[in-house]
């Protein structure tokens, strides 16, 4: 990611490595809810040590269900994404045809 704004090549890595960091910590976040919420709605005994085969059914449907979820967002918000780069690109070939 270019950010030519920024006037060193360490603001620049600095400015990469927290975004990454902020990625990775969504990403855990993302897992740890899928995890919260699939476990509330499909585990409901505490008997034996072991996942029914129900249970199991239903982590696996539950958690393929959130991934498409997911993917439908992330395909979404990507979409989005290109339409205000082109727009910010069609700006910007906008403003240098002008003349000064």
């Amino acid at each position: 990611m270019e950010f030519a704004y920024l006037q060193s090549q360490r603001e620049q890595q600095a400015v990469a490595e927290h975004l990454q960091n902020l990625e990775v910590r969504e990403s855990l976040r993302s897992f740890n809810s899928l995890a919260d919420r699939c476990f509330a709605r499909c585990v409901s005994s505490f008997r034996t040590n072991k996942l029914s085969q129900e249970e199991k059914q239903c982590g696996a449907m539950c958690a393929e269900k959130f991934f498409k979820h997911q993917q439908r967002v992330m395909k979404a918000y990507l979409e989005e994404q290109q339409k205000l780069a082109a727009s910010a690109a069609q700006q910007q070939q906008q403003q240098q045809s002008q003349p000064q």
